[in-house]
């Protein structure tokens, strides 16, 4: 166990909830705010390098020199593209899912209003002898990690971090949720889900400082039942495509899954019941979240953060105070990292993702052909219907 942050609420009954764990980039600005210093920050620093010595950033230095040792051509012509703005590289995987109507990408251009870079007093990584803090890069190096490859790529994602706690010894503290986006539903979970409470977030999973979150009331949320099926086919071109569809031709999610490409992830999104915190806080109703934070197996400290607002994040503007229920989460933020780690480790660090999105897709069921023969009908009647709303608009 190294260093972990933990986004904790505590509901109007008085119970605790893991909202998500967070990685080496966990936030300790809020301790700034309400200690006037750098003292919680300073002493994570102190415990990492009495247990690692010297700590260095992996911040993307490495892997640039690597690739322009490797590929000393293809780096030259690299940079020059990247001066001149028509020729530079195009990610066309990202651009293709920006286009799809099911995906939930919005969030990745989203400002955050109030978001401050992290700033690590360590020197960057470049193959020295040290233990290296995955800031931006998270990869298997010849050093070791300050936390492990497998816990801090979970931990980045809030669908791998519900599915490896969910039926753990610490279960009953992790909010019950279910994926949306790209036509990837559980629609039995997700029914189960819209009975279990009146209000819900929808999360990227993938998100940070609270971009993407988008909340709903129960009937909003209902809207997306119904909403399995493949990756495209609902765009009008797609359509047309479906006169000679194949079934077999349509690709979905799991098929992407399965070759190991996961470019979808930043489609996607969890949904799970709102967790109501709002209470009276120097007279007025607000919300709030405790973040703990965690080191080499010992709780640190933790601070409250308030808002009027559902997203009580520092960067969406809450304000930090200090935490009073601070004796109550020590055993159970300790706990909670022990748990996490200890499940993590059940998976391979190589295949651990294939395993994750297999256990949703065996538990959701597999696409079948009947499945596949029903969404080229459906979308076939979509391009019915448009057709037909479209005539009528042009009959006078």
């Amino acid at each position: 166990m190294t260093l972990y942050g933990l986004d904790l609420v505590r509901d109007q009954d008085g119970k605790y909830h893991l909202l998500e764990i967070n990685g080496i980039s966990s936030g300790m600005k809020g301790f700034e705010y309400i200690y006037g210093d750098n003292r919680v920050e300073e002493k994570v620093f102190e415990m990492l390098q009495k247990r690692y010595g010297n700590l260095t950033v992996n911040d993307g230095t490495y892997a640039e020199l690597q690739y322009k040792k490797e590929h000393p051509f293809k780096y030259a012509l690299d940079t020059v593209r990247d001066k001149i703005p028509f020729l530079r590289k195009k990610n066309l995987a990202w651009l293709k899912l920006r286009s799809l109507p099911t995906a939930r990408t919005d969030w990745v251009l989203e400002e955050v209003p109030y978001s401050k870079g992290r700033i690590f007093p360590f020197d960057p990584y470049i193959g020295q002898e040290s233990a290296v803090l995955s800031t931006h890069y998270n990869e298997e190096l010849s050093h070791p990690l300050v936390n492990p490859f497998l816990t801090e790529a979970i931990a980045a994602n809030k669908f791998f971090t519900d599915q490896v706690l969910r039926n753990s010894s610490i279960g009953e503290l992790v909010p019950p949720s279910t994926l949306l986006g790209l036509g990837f539903t559980h629609e039995e979970e997700l029914a189960e889900l819209l009975e279990s409470a009146p209000s819900f977030v929808i999360k990227p999973i993938l998100g940070t400082q609270g971009r993407g979150l988008e909340f709903l009331t129960r009937e909003d949320a209902k809207k997306h039942q119904l909403s399995r099926g493949p990756i495209e086919l609902l765009s009008p071109l797609n359509q047309i495509k479906a006169l000679y569809a194949n079934p077999e031709d349509l690709l979905y999610v799991e098929d992407l899954a399965k070759m190991g490409l996961f470019s979808f992830q930043h489609g996607l999104g969890i949904i799970q019941p709102f967790i109501e915190s709002k209470r009276l806080f120097e007279g007025m109703e607000m919300y709030s979240c405790i973040r703990a934070i965690v080191c080499n197996e010992q709780f640190v400290d933790a601070y409250l953060r308030v808002s009027p607002l559902k997203k009580a994040n520092l960067s969406q503007g809450a304000q930090a105070y200090p935490c009073k229920d601070k004796d109550e989460i020590v055993s159970l933020s300790e706990k909670i990292v022990a748990v996490f780690e200890e499940e993590c480790f059940r998976y391979d660090p190589k295949s651990f993702r294939q395993e994750l999105y297999g256990q949703y897709i065996e538990s959701r069921g597999k696409t079948t052909l009947e499945m596949k023969n029903r969404d080229i009908f459906s979308g076939l009647s979509t391009l019915l219907v448009n057709v037909t709303s479209g005539l009528e608009r042009r009959l006078p």
